[in-house]
């Protein structure tokens, strides 16, 4: 910190925001120090008088112990007054995440179509047999039944085909579940009718598949977005159609009739018996039959309805959905195809400042990826040797909860090696530690991520001891 230890003194220059002092390190070298007290200099080092470095000295006591605290570019390195390099901060250059602009001039989008296919299970394979969409009367849908085409594929283009409108030009058609199930019928007939389509994945499952379709005579061509309703709204459709108290609610059908591999798609009779149907009381059941007193019961038209009626319900709870999403956030659900990509979005336009999240990726992204295992699961014997009450507790909740109250590791990355504790006792972040468990725990609970031949599994390093013997 004695600006005249640096080398030989060739100009001091006092003044009441401290001195300054000029000193000459080797022949083509000097420094300029500019000391305003004890604590602190500002150094300035030339060659052949060109500035090459500037950095800035701190002397500063934690815990009895002295340092000289040495900034250089935002990086910051701590020396011992024995010279030992103690800690080292490196202010790594990162790009953040930035929010999206706020738009004021954002209107409803109503442009949802919705979809649903209907299948029978002959061998344990699945078949298409029925296929609906609805858009918003009961004069703008429509339904394509199987024994009107020669195989399931003909029916499902003529489906598609029927929405190639530019009427329905750069809607989106929402088909719960699709994901799972529906979705490998379409995107198989999709990429046979258009060469132009992009299917987004994600850890196996059809996010969203948008398709182009262009007619010889056409300009331009017309854009559909399937998308799966599930992923913005998890849950059931008959929950759904409770929930958001829709008019059309989910009905009965007899799932299990249809597969029959000797029935006739045209069957017209009595109602199915009690067994075909799932999920379903005895009394509903004999309410159902009683609709049908009077008349027979007909597959086509049965099938037709219900699943007119499922693409209905649905398509009023995305529009009730998408109604009160726009008038809360001002955002509409059209905007993006999970309910992930949506908290996301809304975060960034209504709620994230600047400089907030870095983006974390390469060499600092699989360290950080380490820590994160999953929760801890442990199953216990619930024995009583004393005949005592024992009560047993969860908690629900508890992930939003903490990403809510508690603290995340946000803002500028800093890399450190040493022991940042000795500076700053209260220092927060990703941490590589040495964890020592206690002799007298019987499971400890840090975990590690092993490849296994089922797969990727979290296990605690007792259980991973056992796993490899």
């Amino acid at each position: 910190m004695d600006p005249l230890k640096y080398g030989k003194l060739i100009i001091l220059e006092k003044g009441d925001q401290g001195n300054s002092y000029f000193m000459k390190l080797t022949p083509l070298t000097f420094a300029k120090i500019i000391s305003t007290d004890t604590l602190k200099n500002d150094v300035i080092i030339y060659r052949k008088g060109d500035p090459i470095l500037e950095y800035n000295d701190t002397h500063i006591i934690k815990d009895g112990i002295n340092y000289l605290v040495r900034n250089i570019n935002s990086n910051k390195y701590y020396y011992q007054l024995d010279g030992n390099l103690a800690l080292v901060c490196i202010n790594k250059l990162c790009k953040f995440i930035k929010p999206l602009p706020q738009k004021k001039s954002i209107k409803l989008n109503n442009k949802i179509i919705t979809l649903d296919i209907e299948t029978r299970v002959i061998n344990g394979v699945h078949i298409p047999y029925l296929i609906s969409w609805f858009k918003d009367t009961s004069k703008n849908n429509g339904s394509f039944y199987l024994k009107d085409y020669n195989n399931p594929d003909e029916m499902i283009k003529a489906c598609i085909l029927e929405l190639c409108r530019f009427k329905f030009n750069y809607h989106k058609i929402y088909i719960h579940n699709f994901a799972n199930f529906d979705g490998i019928f379409l995107l198989k007939n999709l990429t046979d009718l258009s060469n132009d389509v992009n299917v987004i994945i994600n850890n196996g499952k059809l996010i969203s598949i948008e398709f182009k379709f262009k007619k010889e005579h056409w300009k331009n061509p017309m854009v559909l977005s399937f998308r799966d309703s599930y992923q913005i709204l998890p849950a059931s459709l008959r929950k759904l159609a409770k929930s958001f108290d829709v008019t059309t609610q989910k009905t009965i059908f007899p799932y299990n009739f249809v597969n029959n591999p000797n029935l006739d798609l045209l069957y017209i009779g009595k109602v199915p018996a009690y067994e075909y149907f799932v999920n379903l009381t005895y009394d509903e059941y004999v309410l159902y039959c009683e609709q049908f007193k009077n008349k027979q019961w007909s597959l086509h038209d049965e099938s037709i309805k219900y699943c007119l009626e499922d693409c209905k319900a649905l398509q009023e709870v995305i529009s009730k959905f998408n109604s009160f999403y726009f008038k809360l956030f001002n955002l509409n659900i059209n905007d993006a195809p999970t309910i992930s990509s949506h908290a996301f979005k809304l975060y960034r336009s209504k709620f994230m400042p600047m400089n907030l999240i870095p983006m974390v990726y390469g060499d600092e992204y699989d360290f950080i990826k380490i820590s994160y295992t999953g929760g801890s699961t442990d199953m216990f014997i619930p024995t009583n040797y004393n005949g005592e009450l024992i009560y047993g507790y969860d908690v629900n909740s508890l992930y939003p909860y903490i990403m809510k109250n508690c603290l995340m590791p946000v803002g500028e990355k800093i890399y450190f090696e040493g022991d940042i504790r000795k500076i700053s006792p209260d220092a927060f972040g990703f941490f590589y530690c040495e964890v020592e468990a206690p002799k007298n725990l019987l499971h400890p609970i840090i975990q590690l991520h092993v490849k296994t031949k089922g797969g990727l599994r979290t296990l605690d390093w007792l259980q991973l001891v056992h796993f490899m013997l």
